[in-house]
């Protein structure tokens, strides 16, 4: 790259240059020689910011252009004002149109939060400062990549704490009455893997579905972000899967096991942070989403769902994930993650399954807790209910 600064050359053969330049190894340069002459220049001037310093004290604005103390404390306040206003606006917007169809308010929280991130989960989780103690943000929408084809379901926030050997999948949820099974299912099934062969294969999952993916530059962004967390990855065996969710859906969601949540007022109302005014307007705002959207009472919505307009989609998926076994009775979930029940089947041959209400297998553990699941009904009766009802 060509580039021409200003410069003396003394009759010596010495040259000062009147313009900082910084080259990292010797470098070759052409002196092009001007007409003009030029006083000697004092080595010890000070060069161009005593040639600065002059030009200051020689030109000083006029006294009608200062503006006084008061009035500089003045329009720095003003600025300070029109930033709040701003930002109360924003997040009175949010809250008033969270009830618009459609808008997924996950999608416009998500990229606050991810600024306050590492802060919160630093003080939920009481680690230290140390690099290898901080739970580190690695990306956020990180991709989980489904077993069966290329396809992903994205976490909120991948993260990760080298010293604890362990990586935290992180949602937000920002409706009561939201969640899902399915969900919850992928971020078990990413534990098991881990807990088998660390979480190494983080990073692979995601270069493979770049390679199938017509948008690669997105997928090499992540990848990008996340090269610094390679080694630590691969020394992770543990995962923390934490939601951050009103207060309601904590209540349900705390019954499923292997899970953290923190509901909006767990979340600390200070920070040891130069944004802590920020985000404590933003905890208010969380908070206030909690009087937003649906309500669910204990059952979800079995209270509006028939149990036999329930058994009979399940005796349509479990011919698929059943195939041949005669289904004779089912409990369903009191409570769960979905906005529909799990529920556990006996079949003819005596055994047990749970079930995800999608229809797949609950591998969690052979059978729910008796505590947790309303029943049993016989599948026959219940059938015959909708049938009776299709009669009417």
């Amino acid at each position: 790259m060509l580039q021409t600064i200003e410069a003396i050359l003394e009759p010596s053969g010495k040259v000062h240059l009147l313009e900082s330049i910084h080259v990292a190894v010797p470098t070759r340069v052409i002196v092009t020689l001007l007409e003009t002459p030029v006083a000697t220049v004092d080595e010890d001037s000070g060069g161009d910011m005593e040639t600065l310093l002059r030009f200051l004290r020689e030109n000083r604005l006029p006294d009608h252009s200062r503006l006084s103390a008061g009035e500089i404390d003045a329009q720095i306040q003003a600025e300070r004002k029109a930033e709040y206003d701003f930002l109360e606006e924003l997040l009175n917007g949010i809250v008033r149109y969270a009830s618009i169809p459609k808008l997924q308010i996950e999608r416009v929280v998500g990229p606050i939060l991810t600024l306050f991130i590492e802060d919160l989960l630093g003080k939920l989780q009481n680690t230290e400062g140390k690099w290898e103690d901080k739970i580190h943000l690695v990306s956020p929408e990180w991709p989980l990549k489904k077993q069966e084809n290329y396809q992903s379901k994205n976490i909120d926030w991948l993260m990760v704490q080298p010293s604890s050997h362990k990586i935290f999948l992180v949602e937000l949820k920002a409706y009561s009455g939201s969640g899902s099974d399915d969900q919850l299912e992928i971020y078990k099934a990413i534990e098991s893997r881990v807990s088998a062969e660390s979480a190494g294969f983080l990073l692979g999952d995601v270069e493979a579905i770049r390679n199938a993916s017509s948008s690669r530059w997105k997928y090499n962004f992540i990848l990008n972000s996340a090269s610094n967390f390679k080694d630590a990855f691969e020394s992770c065996w543990k995962v923390s899967i934490i939601y951050i969710v009103p207060k309601e859906l904590k209540a349900r969601l705390s019954k499923v096991d292997g899970i953290t949540c923190y509901s909006f007022e767990d979340l600390p109302d200070c920070l040891e942070s130069e944004r802590n005014s920020v985000w404590q307007r933003i905890r208010k705002m969380l908070i206030d989403l909690e009087q937003v959207g649906p309500k669910r009472d204990g059952l979800g919505r079995l209270e509006r769902l028939p149990y036999s307009e329930l058994a009979a989609k399940i005796v349509e998926r479990l011919e698929k994930y059943a195939p041949g076994k005669r289904p004779l009775r089912i409990w369903f979930g009191k409570t769960g993650a979905g906005n529909f029940p799990n529920y556990q089947v006996e079949f003819e041959d005596g055994s047990i399954q749970p079930f995800w209400y999608s229809g797949s297998p609950y591998t969690l553990r052979s059978r729910f807790k008796d505590v947790n699941i309303k029943g049993p009904y016989l599948i026959d009766d219940l059938l015959q209910a909708v049938q009776r009802s299709k009669v009417r």
